[in-house]
């Protein structure tokens, strides 16, 4: 039979966990931390203590009674859509347990205890605290965007243009995100008339007795030891009055001040540029509350702005992300009005609550693909950002930083093609960068050798005049004098280049630091244009729209070479090999 916990359960609380605000610990409720870096510690602690009598950090082993908590096992559930997954692990995957005895005795002052009440000391406390970041961040990858292609959807598809919703999955196994519940049950000591000692798990009425905590957003971002520990800045909504939230990119080409048109750097893209992306953790859409909704979602989109050569502007509205969360029907049809029911309203719309990390498409060429003419030639800059319409909130309003664009009319050098890279940043979005000067390449190449006899050229094949030839019948080699004696049984090669960036700044350069560090390269390629034309003709176009492709590489080397002492300019030297070996043949 089991045992509860001494004093009951009431005696264990967390004290530390991701979404607590702590009012007593200097923490407010609107400090809660909704998305956390999975590469960085995420912190779960159980208390656990007694008053009568009281329990102390000096006990020994032998001082255990029945029902003392002796070690917390920390359940982890993981999932990937929050109205489902968040306090209800039911839908949830269970990835692995933790198993943690008490901490090392922390000893303070009377009046320190974690409640903060009068009488009761740390001291006669038990903390239980595990760091479950090694645990979920192997579930945790990225998620690509095809070239011309708008923007992921929110549970595991692959959304096309504005007009479309289509299932072609193009994410990585693990993906950018996903919800971590913890559950924590209780191993206790229990005195057995047959057993002189045996831990068991708590129960009560022949249940186990657990502890929840609320559900946490992860993403694969890794903070450095100088930046804030939380990810708040990055929580878009569409809640009136939010404060400007920012992109998954430490690129400086954001506003300087939100609401302000000065930045530090606009980013260099290219008229034919395909894939260009930004990334941001999408809080919620609408506020949800009963009886009545605060006010109408009609339209949400990435707004494009453009500066013109001849003073004008252009803008369009890419609307991939409404589509590909679900909703197929006119912005102007209204999606939160009276007949809003449970999580979805209407036809098909998207979820209120999202709580996932989205992307758009941004290059040229794919804005042009949806909205014809916006970038032309004649462009000089553009900016993008997050807006949201409705009844309350009035037309556009702004929600995201602008990040701004310049257009490179450069005329690539024919001897060689520029080279595009695109990798994982330090905080889960992909990053892009073309670099264009001096490009060498290379083929490291490491061979098997075997030895044997060498062929006797003395039988050297020969035509009986009827067109069969013949050999020495005693010739062991079978008269095939072109054998060597030292043969190659197998080669391995890799195919290597070197390119130079531009003159960079500081800001520039740190930046482009994330792709010597990041685990995901690739670089931007032409993959035969013939082939996927007609198989996209022959198959679906959703699929394989452009016949540009990534390529996996890893960087191997870098050096920076000081270009301006004075300006403080300077380049990287980029070495890289494709991830992928040539292919070749055994002997």
């Amino acid at each position: 039979m089991g045992i509860n916990v001494s004093n009951g359960v009431s005696n264990i609380y967390f004290h530390k966990y991701p979404l607590s605000h702590m009012n007593g610990q200097g923490y407010s409720k609107s400090d809660a931390i909704k998305i956390m870096a999975v590469n960085n510690p995420i912190t779960y602690q159980i208390k656990w203590g007694q008053t009568n009598p009281r329990v102390t950090n000096f006990m020994t082993k032998d001082q255990y009674k029945a029902g003392d908590l002796v070690n917390v096992i920390f359940d982890i559930y993981m999932g990937n859509v929050w109205r489902e997954h968040d306090n209800n692990i039911s839908n949830m995957a269970f990835i692995g347990s933790l198993r943690k005895s008490r901490d090392m005795p922390l000893i303070m002052g009377e009046g320190m205890n974690p409640q903060f009440t009068e009488g009761i000391s740390l001291k006669d406390w038990h903390s239980f605290t595990v760091d479950i970041a090694p645990v979920v961040k192997s579930y945790l990858s990225y998620t690509l965007t095809p070239f011309m292609k708008g923007s992921p959807s929110e549970l595991f598809n692959m959304g096309g243009t504005y007009n479309t919703n289509n299932s072609y999955d193009f994410t990585s196994i693990g993906g950018s995100d996903r919800i971590i519940q913890v559950q924590a049950r209780f191993e206790v000591y229990e005195q057995d008339p047959d057993v002189s000692e045996k831990l068991v798990i708590a129960t009560s009425g022949g249940s186990e007795v657990v502890k929840n905590t609320g559900g946490i957003v992860v993403v694969n971002a890794a903070l450095q030891h100088d930046e804030k520990p939380i990810l708040d800045r990055y929580n878009v909504n569409c809640n009136p009055g939010t404060a400007y939230k920012e992109f998954f990119s430490n690129f400086p080409n954001n506003d300087s001040t939100p609401g302000e048109k000065r930045v530090q750097l606009f980013k260099q893209v290219r008229l034919d540029d395909e894939g260009e992306f930004l990334s941001w953790f999408q809080e919620k859409f609408a506020n949800t509350g009963s009886p009545s909704h605060t006010y109408v979602l009609t339209d949400f989109s990435l707004q494009i702005y453009t500066d013109e050569s001849d003073g004008t502007h252009h803008s369009a509205n890419l609307r991939d992300v409404q589509y590909t969360l679900g909703n197929n029907a006119s912005p102007t049809s209204g999606w939160w009005g009276p007949g809003y029911s449970g999580w979805k309203a209407n036809a098909d719309p998207w979820d209120t609550e999202v709580m996932k990390v989205l992307s758009q498409n941004v290059s040229p060429a794919y804005i042009n693909s949806v909205t014809a003419g916006t970038i032309t030639s004649d462009t000089i800059s553009y900016r993008a950002k997050l807006i949201c319409s409705g009844t309350t909130l009035g037309s556009g309003q702004s929600v995201s930083e602008s990040r701004y664009y310049v257009l490179d009319h450069e005329t690539p050098n024919t001897a060689y093609d520029y080279v595009r890279f695109h990798w994982l940043n330090r905080l889960g979005g992909i990053d892009s960068y073309t670099a264009k000067r001096d490009i060498s390449e290379s083929v490291n190449v490491s061979k098997v050798f075997f030895e044997r006899q060498s062929p006797n050229r003395q039988f050297i094949q020969q035509y009986n005049g009827t067109g069969n030839p013949f050999s020495n019948p005693q010739d062991p080699l079978g008269g095939d004098t072109y054998k060597a004696s030292v043969n190659t049984l197998a080669v391995e090669a890799t195919r290597s280049k070197t390119v130079y960036t531009e003159p960079l700044n500081m800001e520039e350069s740190k930046w482009l630091e994330e792709i010597l560090t990041s685990p995901n390269v690739w670089v931007e390629l032409d993959n035969e244009a013939g082939f996927w034309a007609e198989f996209v003709t022959n198959n679906s176009p959703e699929l394989h729209p452009s016949t540009r492709d990534y390529f996996p590489v890893t960087i191997t080397n870098s050096s920076l070479t000081t270009v301006d002492q004075a300006l403080g300019l300077v380049k990287f030297n980029l070495e890289y090999t494709m991830a992928n070996s040539i292919v070749t043949q055994s002997n």
